[in-house]
């Protein structure tokens, strides 16, 4: 069964597309994802920094308590910045 076409609209720049999708909200995720917008470029690079945090914590949870403590305060100040730039 095909999906439903929808018009999707990138949260950051407002560039409307028409792609396939579920639902409206899925394609305004999908075409935010794809969008090369400098707001929707930053969202991405803050996103590979989260996931880049999360891996190390996860191998230094083993080994090194001070280490996940500085991680975890790393984490909360990107959630920080991540407010302000976006």
């Amino acid at each position: 069964m095909r999906m439903p076409i929808q018009l999707g609209r990138c949260k950051y720049c407002g560039k409307e597309v028409t792609i396939e999708a579920e639902s409206r909200y899925d394609a305004d995720q999908e075409v935010t994802e794809t969008c090369e917008c400098p707001g929707a470029s930053r969202h991405h690079r803050f996103e590979k920094a989260h996931e880049s945090l999360d891996i190390l914590e996860a191998d230094l949870r083993k080994t090194d308590d001070m280490a996940v403590k500085a991680v975890q305060k790393m984490r909360t100040d990107l959630r920080k910045l991540e407010q302000v730039a976006i």
